[in-house]
């Protein structure tokens, strides 16, 4: 109720929900208590569902953020929102951009990768790092070269 704004008509303040007007600016604050509670309810609603969003969305940056701490300085495949992938060394830039070093992308207009491509995080829909595979890419490489010698 305190964030609602009543408007001024001259030396009236007016009901932003119907015709009523007074001089006094209480007197219109009690009028919209005692006849509009449908309307204050359907706002507050409105409210909440919007600190809800909001909320929501923070935690979800929040969880993008931690999800970049563990590829940080990792080998990982990236896939943009428009369907491009790119492989790399990732490195957190800043809040909003990451940056890839070392890329096998080759964007139109070049020969080849460039060393380094800097990414909004707003346009980044997954992160798989790729340490892992090249674990075990080792150890399949040793056991064939096990197997070789024997």
């Amino acid at each position: 109720m305190q964030k609602l704004e009543i408007p001024k008509e001259g030396v009236f303040y007016k009901c932003p929900y119907c015709d009523y007007k007074n001089a006094d600016k209480k007197a219109v604050l009690k009028h919209i208590k005692s006849k509009h509670q449908e309307e204050l309810k359907k706002e507050a609603e409105k409210m909440n569902k919007k600190k809800q969003q909001q909320k929501q969305n923070r935690e979800m940056i929040e969880y993008k953020d931690y999800m970049y701490l563990f590829a940080h300085k990792k080998k990982c495949l990236i896939i943009l929102e428009d369907g491009t992938t790119i492989k790399g060394l990732v490195k957190a830039k800043d809040r909003y951009t990451i940056m890839v070093l070392d890329s096998d992308y080759i964007p139109k207009g070049f020969d080849k990768p460039p060393r380094r491509i800097i990414l909004h995080k707003g346009h980044i829909v997954s992160v798989i790092p790729l340490e892992e595979e090249s674990k075990k890419e080792k150890e399949e490489n040793k056991n064939e070269n096990k197997n070789e010698n024997n």
